[in-house]
């Protein structure tokens, strides 16, 4: 292992954990971290990043499943509002593997970089 890929391994940590906690991906972030620290191209990276994306979402689903709302006398996870969410997800998880797999790798960077920036705004 690299210098940078242990900078890169602390820091990935670091960021993924505080992406959990806040209730988000951190998608983006970890996209262009693995780019930089690790030297994958941008197909690999957003490989890398969806997988660990879905197991943050897996341990996040894990650590919450028995929990109550503390307010009321109902899970903390809201299904009705998941069954409404996942299709959408779905669509969107598939048509940006369809892309990346379409795309040469400048134009995936230049709509990262898109979307990052709306999202930032």
């Amino acid at each position: 292992m690299h210098e940078s890929e242990i900078l890169g391994t602390i820091i990935l940590t670091v960021l993924m954990a505080l992406a959990v906690i806040s209730g988000i991906g951190g998608g983006g972030i970890i996209v262009s971290l693995l780019m930089s620290f690790y030297k994958l191209n941008t197909r690999e990276a957003i490989a890398v990043s969806g997988f660990t994306i879905f197991l943050g979402s897996i341990s996040r689903f894990i650590i919450t499943l028995k929990k109550r709302h503390p307010e009321k006398d109902a899970p903390v996870i809201d299904y009705s509002l998941a069954n409404i969410m996942l299709p959408t997800v779905l669509v969107g998880s598939l048509f940006g593997v369809f892309l990346n797999l379409m795309l040469p790798a400048l134009m995936l960077q230049i709509c990262l970089s898109v979307v990052l920036t709306c999202l930032a705004l």
